[in-house]
């Protein structure tokens, strides 16, 4: 890097305050690279917004949120006027471009904006499967839309990576060859001292003697919660915390046995508190990049319960470290529940491992290090 500060844009069509994998992916390796010197600018959308809206974050980047139509309740915002955008960015001074994630539309005007701009892009990809809706013909029509957005990205010149080796590897369903991972990571330490002083045992009068399961996720089919409930209707003696929101929130309450509790949208200190209480994280999801909430859980100590889907085994080396789901259905899931809660020394032994593996390897200042070479590396490729 020469002295003179260079500029990365960073495309992100859902941001913060929005919550999931990408938008905290987007924000800490935004805080990270700023502290590597870099001027940072995130790029996304806003549907509450009818012009540019400039934020400056404390942690050292600009945020840039444009107009956009929210879709598919939120999980797709296509932007009103993205010939705006296209000529607010080439007035910018730009050096480097990492677009997250690659099936949006944002994603397109990055790589074409980056292919005025003489700058060869990188796009992180976080997936290891297509979307779903639940619905087989709508997912059939989703993916077949992916795969169209996919090869109109495929027209410029960029370079691709996935944040898992699952998804570098799904990569490959496009024809895309992948250039590495450019993992998810997290501040273990700093994550687990977050925790407030929330007692949720307190809270929903749950004995210290009883077993807690805690899912951390958006209420969408493809996260496993449906199948967590029908688990939680045979696991009575245990008790199921759900952390999150989503459009299948009001269907789930309404066949929830009384061992289920839904605490709703959490912040991120409260979801820290939840894992440090909980005896184990049960996550019955079929397609991640890499889940961060996998991450803040191993970083809180609390061993996972999980199925084989982005970094899981990247993370989960073997059974000292969590137990891998073979399938997402309720028998397998209650089965592997029932194991772990009769064996409380294995418990401890994958909580242990699993936050030691965390720390020492899965940091963001590595990830934002591996950003910088990826940027660099594509404009003398």
């Amino acid at each position: 890097m020469s002295e003179k500060k260079k500029t990365i844009a960073i495309f992100s069509a859902i941001y913060l305050p929005h919550i999931g994998g990408v938008e905290n992916y987007t924000y800490h390796i935004a805080k990270e690279l700023s502290r590597a010197g870099l001027r940072v600018l995130v790029i996304t959308l806003s549907p509450n917004i009818e012009a540019l809206q400039k934020v400056y974050d404390p942690s050292g980047f600009e945020v840039l949120r444009f107009p956009c139509r929210a879709h598919m309740g939120g999980r797709y915002p296509i932007a009103k006027q993205p010939r705006s955008i296209r000529t607010y960015l080439l007035n910018e001074k730009i050096d480097f471009i990492a677009v997250n994630t690659r099936f949006y539309m944002l994603s397109l005007l990055a790589v074409s904006i980056a292919k005025a701009k003489g700058i060869v892009p990188i796009v992180i990809d976080h997936g290891s499967a297509h979307l779903t809706l639940g619905n087989p013909i709508l997912d059939r029509a989703l993916a077949g839309f992916e795969h169209l957005i996919t090869a109109q990205l495929k027209r410029y010149p960029a370079r691709y990576f996935g944040v898992s080796e699952k998804s570098s590897k799904w990569l490959g369903h496009f024809n895309i060859q992948s250039c590495g991972v450019l993992t998810n990571s997290i501040d273990a330490d700093e994550y687990a001292q977050s925790a407030t002083s929330r007692n949720y045992r307190t809270e929903f009068n749950i004995d210290q003697s009883e077993f807690i399961v805690v899912f951390v996720g958006r209420l969408i089919p493809e996260k496993g919660v449906t199948q967590l409930i029908d688990t939680a209707k045979r696991e009575t003696d245990m008790q199921f915390f759900i952390a999150g929101e989503g459009p299948l929130e009001r269907d789930l309450k309404k066949v929830a046995p009384s061992n289920v509790h839904f605490l709703g949208k959490l912040k991120s200190v409260d979801i820290a508190a939840l894992f440090l209480q909980g005896d184990i994280f049960c996550l019955p999801t079929r397609s991640e990049g890499f889940a961060t909430s996998l991450l803040e859980a191993s970083a809180c100590g609390i061993a996972s319960l999980i199925t084989d889907v982005g970094g899981v085994k990247e993370l989960i080396l073997d059974d000292s470290y969590g137990t891998v789901l073979p399938d997402a259905e309720p028998d397998t899931i209650a089965s592997a529940l029932e194991r772990l809660a009769n064996n409380p020394e294995k418990l401890a032994s994958q909580s242990k491992n699993v936050r030691l593996r965390t720390q020492e390897v899965f940091a963001w200042e590595k990830t934002s290090s591996a950003i910088i070479k990826a940027c660099e590396d594509a404009q003398e490729s």
